[in-house]
């Protein structure tokens, strides 16, 4: 699961149709740097998932850091003509290892996405289990 560092800020900057920028640049990247037998798609807001098949966690964690350096260095053009860069946080889980569940999958893969941004934003987090009393910690207060 991928999510764009401090998006609301870009839409709130330059507006909407930056922001859609923003997005088509990472879907772009995206397309570009995972296989045809995957599958990445948007989960919602400037959220994606992305689907990596057979893959071992070295792959993955390898895959999902190509994508964010690609990001980060790629300039995003405001109306005026400037340029900015963002950064992501990713958050990932492997099926089987984590669960059988797809959808538990996914749940684990934004946990981990939350443990990657209340632990300073743009890296790559593995889910593990202690995440989840992390995360249910935090939620308390």
């Amino acid at each position: 699961m991928i999510d764009i560092d401090f998006f609301k800020m870009v839409n709130d900057t330059y507006g909407h149709d930056v922001g859609d920028k923003a997005i088509k640049t990472l879907s772009k990247i995206l397309k570009e740097n995972i296989r045809e037998s995957d599958t990445a798609f948007r989960f919602g807001g400037e959220e994606f998932l992305i689907l990596l098949y057979q893959c071992e966690e070295e792959m993955v964690e390898a895959v999902a850091n190509k994508i964010r350096l690609a990001f980060e260095k790629a300039p995003i053009t405001a109306n005026n003509g400037s340029s900015f860069y963002k950064t992501l946080s990713v958050g990932a889980s492997l099926f089987s290892r984590d669960s059988d569940s797809i959808w538990k999958c996914i749940k684990f893969a934004d946990i981990a996405l939350y443990n990657a941004k209340h632990n300073g934003r743009n890296c790559v987090k593995i889910f593990e289990p202690a995440m989840i009393e992390d995360v249910e910690m935090k939620s308390e207060f």
